[in-house]
């Protein structure tokens, strides 16, 4: 049944299969096994019934983790929980764990999660993940929706969708069909509200105030970020809690408010800083451009020293500010002392210098991990 996409009667069948079998154990698996079904169709609340009777027979069976790291997420939003619960199951649930990395933006956390779905067999998880970092095309997603089966199960469907939906999204926005945006998210909400799916309804809110900010609705925009503010922040949500600045920072923008649009750009991002895991980040960049200009921050506004310099050039550059020799920068990089040399010499005029020991100084404010 759960094959043929009705995880609506594959949930009645298995619960029932679990009433009529005597082994404890058994009875928790079919019991665990209905929750994993009932949370897939976003029925949330009879999933966590569904593992609070697994429980009796059988103390937290690992199958159950991801289940419930879900329900934590997506009904009550409990974040902290969902990746304290996830941290410690080993490979289960990494589907829920990308989902987690998403809304927490921890980097350190990203890191480890991007280690352990490069080692990992499962496209879609691998899609998912992508998505989420702002490098998975649309092609991917719809060649992903084109190799899944008749008999895809509807958990696998459910994140394509999701990865869908944002695409999608953004580019109903970014093509000014804003009455068909606001139309589906609209829907969304809806759905989200009659199934209890708080983490998701907020972030059709988030699309929703970002429609209004480009309409010049700031009264409309200001409403919708106020309420995602208020269940954000306690649930140390980032995603929303950025989304948010930046639907008040386009409302500031298209009332010619810069002090205000400046300030709130600056939440998300620092001037000349990108984040990799943070995959809103560049839309940031023209607004902030213009926003620091118009309040007399040129120097913010201006591309950073190394922003000349080749990502061979900068990494030569901060190795010799580390203070390596040319000789142990060049078996560092696997490159001549001469090569070396030649390098170090071309980055003094792209960054107005004339000694090595200026280097330090002309750096400053180049992110770690980021060419500028």
């Amino acid at each position: 049944m759960r094959k043929r996409g009705g995880s609506g009667l594959a949930v009645k069948a298995m619960r029932r299969a679990a009433a009529l079998t005597p082994d404890p154990a058994d009875r928790a698996r079919r019991l665990s096994y209905a929750a994993e079904l009932a949370g897939e169709s976003g029925q949330l609340d009879l999933a966590q019934q569904l593992l609070d009777e697994a429980r009796r027979d059988l103390d937290d069976p690992v199958r159950a983790v991801a289940t419930r790291a879900q329900i934590l997420m997506l009904r009550d939003g409990d974040l902290d929980a969902a990746r304290r619960l996830l941290r410690g199951a080993g490979g289960a649930g990494l589907m829920a764990r990308v989902i987690a990395a998403s809304y927490a933006q921890d980097p350190e956390e990203w890191a480890e999660v991007t280690a352990v779905v490069a080692g990992c067999d499962d496209e879609h998880v691998r899609l998912l993940h992508d998505v989420y970092l702002g490098a998975g095309p649309a092609a991917r997603v719809r060649a992903a929706f084109d190799a899944l089966p008749g008999d895809a199960p509807p958990g696998q469907v459910a994140a394509l969708c999701r990865a869908a939906t944002w695409l999608a999204a953004h580019d109903h926005f970014l093509a000014g069909q804003w009455d068909d945006a606001e139309t589906a998210a609209g829907a969304g909400l809806d759905l989200c509200v009659r199934h209890d799916l708080e983490l998701l309804a907020h972030d059709l809110r988030c699309g929703l105030g970002w429609i209004a900010a480009a309409r010049g609705d700031a009264d409309s925009a200001r409403e919708y970020s106020r309420t995602v503010e208020q269940w954000a922040a306690p649930r140390g949500s980032a995603p929303h809690l950025s989304l948010s600045a930046r639907n008040l920072e386009a409302a500031a923008m298209a009332h010619g408010d810069y002090e205000t649009a400046y300030g709130h750009w600056t939440s998300i991002s620092a001037p000349g800083v990108i984040e990799p895991h943070e995959s809103y980040a560049p839309w940031a960049v023209l607004d902030l451009v213009e926003s620091a200009v118009r309040t007399g921050r040129t120097a913010e506004a201006r591309p950073g020293a190394a922003a000349g310099l080749t990502a061979q050039q900068l990494e030569v550059a901060r190795l010799a500010v580390s203070g390596l020799s040319n000789k142990e920068i060049g078996e560092k990089l696997f490159l001549s002392s001469r090569t070396v040399s030649a390098h170090v010499y071309g980055i003094f005029p792209k960054l107005g210098i004339t000694s090595r020991a200026a280097l330090r100084d002309a750096l400053d404010g180049a992110p770690p991990d980021v060419v500028i």
